[in-house]
């Protein structure tokens, strides 16, 4: 009789261990907000898995964007002339490109000290002088453009590393949380075998 009355006492305290370890678990998940554990779905990580694909394309934008700057800052009034798409450049350009064709052509026909060559090439010079001011204004708008676009590419990309390095966090959070839950409930499971 003597054992019946110990193993029945063993299994009420084996009992009571169980229900206050259920107690805790179902607490437990409740303050760790622990929802998907056993579904092996951890929602931190796609997420993360996903940023880092954002992340990677926001580091190439800003490389890119701090090239074409750094390529505006260096370039001179003259350059601009040529490559900007400014449309007071274009037109300038234009009309400067096309008295200088009209000069090359006539070339085959007259000499460059004819008075009506002199007088074009006076006003190639003239159109050429008109280009650099509007020229050098243009690479301003176009370097100021540059620039904050080029912040705009470096604010992204901080912002989606400061979001990487916050779920990295959480993601620990959520794995230490998952893995005392997973604890308990292993514990558990082995004072229910033990009954």
């Amino acid at each position: 009789g003597k054992t019946s009355v110990f193993l029945g006492a063993q299994i009420e305290t084996l009992k009571q261990e169980i229900q206050d370890k259920e107690n805790q678990a179902l607490a437990y998940s409740k303050r760790a907000d622990i929802v998907t554990l056993d579904t092996g779905g951890n929602v931190v990580l796609s997420r993360l898995q996903a940023l880092n694909t954002d992340y990677t394309s926001a580091v190439s934008e800003r490389i890119s964007k701090g090239a074409a700057l750094k390529e505006l800052e260096i370039a001179t009034p003259e350059i601009a002339a040529e490559i900007l798409d400014d449309p007071i450049v274009v037109q300038l350009r234009g009309e400067v490109l096309e008295m200088e064709r009209d000069y090359a052509t006539k070339l085959s026909t007259f000499k460059p000290e004819w008075p009506a060559m002199v007088e074009l090439k006076s006003r190639i010079d003239q159109g050429r002088r008109n280009l650099l001011p509007a020229a050098r204004e243009a690479l301003a708008k176009a370097r100021a453009a540059a620039r904050s676009e080029y912040q705009g590419a470096l604010r992204r990309e901080q912002a989606l590393s400061s979001e990487i390095n916050a779920l990295k966090v959480e993601n620990r959070e959520v794995n230490s949380a998952s893995i005392e839950y997973n604890n308990l409930r292993l514990e558990i499971d082995t004072r229910r075998q033990l009954l």
